[in-house]
């Protein structure tokens, strides 16, 4: 699933998001903001804490804010922006179709 993550402009994020997602997982789109991508079913909060769990105790509290990109999209953005979210969403694709995959050889009967 694919996520909007906006933080604040001073990238204070930044860090946090190389830490917690290989690098192929996200794309940065702008100053403090990110498309991030995460296996399975997760929530907003999940990826928000996911993040944040990664930041020093002792520091400051990080302004952001996470949101799935569920029913589509629609923009200007460089191609590199739009090949990163197809190759996403069509690996969530197969992802989720995991073993219930037709084979090369599908059951049911043979056709004639």
């Amino acid at each position: 699933m694919i996520f909007v993550l906006v933080g604040a402009a001073d990238d204070a994020l930044e860090p946090l998001v190389q830490q917690t997602f290989k690098a192929d997982d996200f794309i940065k789109i702008g100053a403090g903001q990110w498309l991030v991508s995460a296996d399975g079913s997760p929530t907003s909060k999940d990826v928000w804490l996911k993040i944040t769990t990664a930041q020093a105790p002792a520091s400051p509290p990080l302004l952001g804010i996470v949101f799935p990109v569920a029913n589509g999209y629609f923009g200007l953005a460089p191609t590199t922006v739009w090949e990163w979210i197809a190759a996403k969403r069509q690996a969530a694709v197969i992802w989720s179709m995991g073993s219930k995959r037709p084979g090369p050889n599908p059951p049911g009967p043979k056709p004639s």
